[in-house]
């Protein structure tokens, strides 16, 4: 009989924590379909996609982008994660958008899913684990252009998901495989992983006597390996004109042309700033409600080292700039300050309302929360989610008290809550789609380009417009976008700088106005660089500009394309 009892509550023990995981995984599923569909929406085409695209489908089929000065670049793009998805395309036979789709909807579910898992793992509380994902909802921008929630499938958003597992098997003292997932991390996104890596580091030097040499020095050995792939690649295809500390002062010059928001403070609005310290001062208020001793000392120390990073990149790029650091763009280490951020002042929203009875006291905590949403998917977010935050207070307060954050209506609560604020974003934006969603006259251009044209064939295009080479599938003379790819090389950074010049690029006055001035004769020199034999040179211009002498081949009502004589 005593049996038979046991293996019932064996039972009943089972059924809960299933019943547990379902609850999760569909709460996860809810917000993450909310934020792709309308909050943080999903799009494909443009950004840093203007680039990989190109590189994942010359990947596929080496015929096309021929003599593209672009893609020679691609052997110091460090990452196999554009190779694995070639290889999906091309013996699946599954299109680009719908692969790019589904895995950028499977990153963002686990990175939700990251989230709760540390934030379970610190607090052990449910409600706060899953009020840490509703602050994670409205995507925020850390230093350096560093974004919590991307809307576009790239390799840091392939790669956070993996390493936010990396630092939640480190809380749970699993330190081989967290060191595993940053190896696999660093195959697919160095940039970001080296800031955990760093951070992973220092806290395991720290806490040496728990973890033990012998298991830590074996941890390092597995992280070796792991990334070794792409430690290898660099050792082979490393450009001769970068530097490991010298930087020149030219290159410096074009990066802070192209990419001051990424790498130089101290060409940054001022709001960049008080934004960073509000949160700051969020999380640091968060603190007086910590999670237990080992814990929380761990964050200290990722917070520390992540602030000695930040430190590092202001000194080593605006004072004293050294190339590794130009490289590794330090300051967005600050990107995981946030998450912990988020999580903390998820605990702190929980115990101060609980614990205060004063209703005044209660919305004191929800304007605190500002200091979370301030700059979260456009500003105004900030305020409309305190204006919930604060009539659920008032309800919580007069109707439910201490018990309903306790109870399963507060998840329900917060789902119906996602679900009203996704809707009226989704209202507000509509039009969501997984296909290219650049303009559609320019998508027009490209379509006609690929159906028209020959694969030889080169195009010059406004340099102020990107992503042309994404639906053409043609080579290009260059655009503005290209210049991100100096930061692995010098020399590229060079060469595009040249042709931005000949594209009409003039410090001082509009870039597209400087394109719309040249004449038939600057277009002209420019096809002439081109002197692969079998090829024909395209000008796309805006409609807008007087014809110019050269035979018209297609036209719509933003752009006009010639075939320019040679």
């Amino acid at each position: 009989m005593h049996k038979k009892i046991t293996l019932t509550m064996d039972g009943l023990k089972c059924d809960s924590r299933w019943k547990t995981v379902f609850v999760v995984a569909l709460t996860i599923l809810v917000f993450t379909i909310v934020s792709t569909l309308s909050i943080n929406q999903y799009w494909y085409g443009t950004s840093d996609q203007s680039i990989t695209i190109p590189f994942l489908k010359a990947f596929i089929n080496n015929n096309l982008y021929p003599n593209d000065y672009l893609l020679t670049q691609r052997p110091y793009y460090y990452t196999y994660l554009w190779n694995v998805l070639g290889f999906l395309v091309k013996y699946l036979n599954i299109s680009i958008p719908a692969l790019f789709f589904l895995s950028y909807f499977t990153a963002i579910y686990m990175t939700f899913l990251g989230v709760y898992l540390i934030t379970i793992t610190l607090f052990k509380k449910k409600g706060v684990a899953f009020l840490s994902l509703f602050f994670l909802l409205f995507s925020k921008r850390a230093l350096a252009g560093a974004i919590t929630l991307d809307s576009i499938f790239i390799t840091r958003v392939a790669a956070l998901p993996i390493l936010l597992f990396s630092i939640y098997l480190f809380f749970k003292k699993k330190y081989l495989l967290s060191f595993l997932l940053q190896g696999i991390g660093f195959l697919v996104h160095p940039m970001t992983t080296v800031y955990v890596i760093a951070i992973i580091f220092v806290s395991s030097i720290v806490n040496l006597r728990d973890i033990g040499i012998r298991r830590f020095l074996l941890c390092i050995t597995v992280l070796i390996i792991s990334s070794s792939p792409i430690l290898i690649w660099k050792v082979l295809h490393s450009p001769v004109s970068l530097n490991l500390l010298y930087a020149n002062p030219k290159w410096i010059e074009l990066l802070r042309l192209r990419s001051p928001g990424h790498i130089f403070p101290f060409s940054w609005e001022k709001d960049v700033f008080f934004k960073t310290v509000l949160l700051l001062c969020v999380f640091f208020i968060s603190w007086k409600h910590r999670p237990k001793p080992d814990y929380h000392r761990i964050v200290v120390t990722f917070t520390a080292t992540i602030f000695t990073m930040c430190a590092a990149g202001i000194i080593f790029s605006e004072f004293v700039p050294l190339s590794i650091v130009l490289n590794f763009q330090f300051l967005r280490s600050s990107q995981f300050v946030v998450f912990f951020a988020m999580i903390y002042f998820s605990n702190y929203f929980f115990a101060e309302i609980q614990f205060r009875e004063s209703i005044f006291n209660k919305l004191v905590v929800a304007f605190v929360s500002i200091g979370i949403f301030y700059g979260a998917t456009g500003w105004k977010y900030a305020y409309v989610v305190f204006l919930a935050l604060s009539v659920f207070l008032i309800f919580y307060h007069f109707v439910y008290r201490r018990e309903f954050l306790l109870s399963k209506y507060f998840v329900l609560s917060l789902v119906v809550i996602v679900l009203v604020l996704g809707s009226g974003a989704y209202l507000k934006k509509g039009n969501f789609l997984i296909d290219n969603a650049q303009e559609g006259k320019w998508l027009d251009v490209q379509i006609w380009a690929k159906q028209n044209t020959s694969p030889k064939d080169m195009y010059i295009v406004p340099p102020t417009i990107e992503g042309f080479r994404v639906e053409s599938e043609r080579t290009i003379y260059g655009d503005w976008k290209d210049g991100t790819l100096m930061n692995f090389n010098p020399n590229f950074g060079y060469e595009w700088f040249r042709r931005m010049k000949k594209l009409g690029y003039r410090e001082g006055t509009a870039f597209k106005e400087g394109f719309k001035n040249l004449t038939e004769t600057d277009f002209v020199n420019i096809a002439n660089e081109e002197t692969r034999n079998g090829h024909r040179t395209f000008l796309v211009m805006f409609k807008e500009r007087d014809t110019l002498n050269f035979s018209i081949v297609y036209k719509n009502e933003k752009f006009i394309v010639y075939e320019v004589a040679q």
